[in-house]
């Protein structure tokens, strides 16, 4: 081999930065398009670093000493060139930075590209999805493997694809859901050596359904409740499992059913607990073939309610209490329990009753302390089925008033001898007791106490004191009249 004395000036630079820098830990890093690590003889190929003021070179050896084919040569913008006649099997590329004095070396291959081969071969790819593809290049000294890729409806490369149908860097194929031909042709070309490059043809197919089953078979589900189905869809080249769920009335799905029954998107079948039908049927439908389906017969257990009770019966409540009533909902295949109540003051439910008189979600009767009706009627509906209700009859007794305390107004009070002074009484108790009171005035709390002639008081609380009245204290007491054990006094003081 020949070296050119640029090139020879070159390497020697960087032979004599290099021992002088030995030991020195290498910060000038080189690196190539796509990461290559190969040239074809008679090719080129694009290096960088990332220093600065860079100076290149190429050597036969690592040392930066071998001579190179007269073809061969670096430029200083990084462009390798190999020439055609270059019989080293590696070359060695310096970068020296003159402004940090640090350097880097890459070795390069020389190597020739015999052949690229695609795989796999005779494949079917399935239009709407991705199929991956590989690339192998072969020749001599291990050349670097990368490709560029390309999809086209002829073997030349030539051939327009429908929009969406494309190939990646990576090899992998995506077919449009519209692509229109019938084959497709995966090119690879040699990256290195673009005159070399390799195809396989690949059939589009489209996945086709040839059935639809529906499992479980022979369910049974009760009115009311919830049952899961599934669906398998079988075909040529995997068609989607996609399914279109419908219940009907008969098998051809164009049976009304009841408000409330249905099924959701994922098959779960939902019947109302009103349902009348004796069977249902569950039809699922592939979405890429909707001439395919498949439907399964459903046997309904109906819930029936034959009756309503309500317990206890025939009581008797007084006016401002509470009673507690119970149901029982009577029927075939466990109906729902839940009742509705209402209170009504007649027969048909329809009465009216004393605000506070009413009863709870869970059968408590309240009755107002005002309530007027005699008899009440406490009425249990079925919620399964508002048709079947029972009722019963309750009377209602008035409680008698009844008093709790007295209390006398106004207290601490100072009055002079020979006025006046007014005094209340107020009543409390239940059932809106008599407010009617008796007075009397006294010289003690108990009431027994004599008082002055003139000192009195009269039926409306009016308190009259004797000009010469001598005690110091008087107690004026008022007594209830319905209930005479409940009563009340304040003490009144004298002053001159």
């Amino acid at each position: 081999m020949k070296t050119s004395g640029r090139l020879f000036c070159s390497v020697a630079l960087v032979v004599i930065i290099g021992m002088a820098l030995a030991g020195c830990a290498t910060q000038v890093n080189i690196r190539t398009d796509a990461d290559l690590s190969s040239i074809l003889a008679g090719g080129t190929l694009r290096l960088r670093s990332s220093g600065r003021d860079i100076v290149w070179a190429v050597s036969s050896t690592s040392n930066g000493s071998g001579p190179v084919a007269a073809g061969t040569f670096i430029t200083q913008n990084g462009i390798l060139t190999a020439g055609a006649d270059e019989t080293a099997s590696f070359l060695y590329v310096i970068a020296t930075s003159m402004k940090d004095n640090k350097y880097d070396i890459k070795q390069i291959r020389v190597v020739t590209v015999s052949e690229v081969t695609v795989s796999p071969v005779n494949q079917h790819v399935v239009i709407g999805r991705t199929f991956q593809f590989r690339a192998q290049v072969e020749g001599t000294n291990n050349p670097d493997r990368a490709v560029t890729w390309r999809v086209s409806t002829n073997a030349a490369g030539s051939g327009a694809v429908t929009s969406g149908t494309r190939i990646d860097s990576n090899g992998l194929l995506t077919v449009a859901p519209n692509e229109s031909a019938t084959t497709l042709f995966v090119i690879a070309t040699s990256v290195i050596d673009p005159s070399k490059s390799g195809n396989v043809p690949a059939t589009v197919v489209v996945p086709t359904v040839s059935a639809v089953a529906v499992s479980p078979v022979n369910q049974t589900v009760t009115s009311g409740s919830t049952s899961q189905f599934n669906a398998t869809v079988t075909g040529d080249y995997e068609p989607s499992t996609a399914v279109i769920w419908h219940v009907s009335s008969n098998a051809t799905g164009s049976g009304a059913v009841t408000p409330g029954t249905d099924i959701n998107a994922n098959g779960l079948l939902r019947v109302a607990s009103t349902e009348t039908l004796t069977t249902l049927f569950v039809i699922a439908t592939s979405v890429v073939d909707t001439t395919k389906s498949a439907s399964v017969p459903v046997p309904i257990i109906i819930r029936t309610v034959t009756g309503v009770s309500i317990i206890p019966s025939n009581q008797t409540i007084t006016t401002g209490s509470a009673l507690q009533f119970n149901s029982s909902v009577m029927g075939t295949n466990n109906p729902d329990t839940d009742v509705t109540w209402r209170v009504s003051s007649n027969a048909a439910g329809t009465g009216a009753v004393a605000p506070g008189t009413s009863i709870s979600a869970h059968g408590m009767l309240m009755v107002a302390a005002n309530e007027t009706a005699t008899t009440l009627f406490i009425f249990a509906t079925s919620v399964h089925d508002p048709s079947k209700s029972a009722s019963v009859i309750v009377s209602v007794v008035v409680a008698a008033p009844s008093v709790s305390a007295v209390t006398v107004s106004p207290s601490n009070q100072s009055i002079t001898r020979g006025s006046t002074l007014q005094f209340s009484a107020s009543v409390t108790g239940a059932n809106n007791p008599d407010t009617a009171v008796t007075w009397s005035v006294s010289s003690n709390a108990a009431g027994t106490g004599a008082v002055t002639p003139g000192t009195s008081i009269n039926v409306n609380g009016i308190l009259t004191v004797a000009a010469n009245e001598s005690v110091a204290t008087l107690y004026v007491i008022a007594r209830s009249v319905a209930d005479p054990s409940k009563s009340a006094s304040v003490p009144v003081t004298l002053s001159l």
